[in-house]
């Protein structure tokens, strides 16, 4: 989507609200939103979690800037000093990539306030979203709206 974002008023929109590129790419709900674009505007029926290649230089260490107009701009590494403190911090778990899909659903669920209202699809992905965070969900909201909340278990008891 960040190649064709650049001209969809959608993108921009949310680019301009993160301010600073890479907010965008670590802020999960801007992320997310930038995700959910291509599906609202064409139709698909499944997403690629937004992420960003310099994503990668930033985890290493390597000051990444993106400049209006311009577009990326890495910081050089003009020594051998600054090569080995990148190289030197690297750590392998934080860009290591999950391959994983998930079978999506159409139907809309906003506005669900029961465990029953969810598409079976949509409660496998909350499951799953349970195991790889190795942490139970509590409550699951449905839309922006405080009463489209569902309590799945009492957070209290958890």
């Amino acid at each position: 989507m960040r190649q064709a974002g650049r001209y969809l008023p959608e993108y921009r929109a949310v680019r301009e609200k993160a301010g600073d590129f890479l907010d965008l790419v670590f802020t999960p709900e801007l992320a997310a939103e930038v995700t959910l674009q291509p599906i609202r505007r064409f139709g698909f029926d499944a997403a690629i979690l937004f992420s960003d290649i310099l994503v990668i230089p930033h985890a290493l260490g390597q000051r990444v800037r993106f400049e209006v107009g311009e577009g990326p701009v890495l910081e050089p590494l003009t020594d051998r000093t600054a090569f080995e403190r990148i190289a030197g911090e690297l750590d392998h778990k934080v860009l290591e990539p999950v391959y994983e899909t998930v079978e999506g659903w159409k139907s809309e669920t906003a506005g669900a306030r029961s465990w029953a209202e969810l598409p079976a699809q949509a409660i496998k992905y909350v499951r799953r979203i349970e195991e790889l965070v190795d942490c139970p969900v509590a409550l699951l909201s449905t839309s922006p709206e405080r009463e489209d909340t569902i309590l799945v278990r009492n957070p209290f008891e958890i």
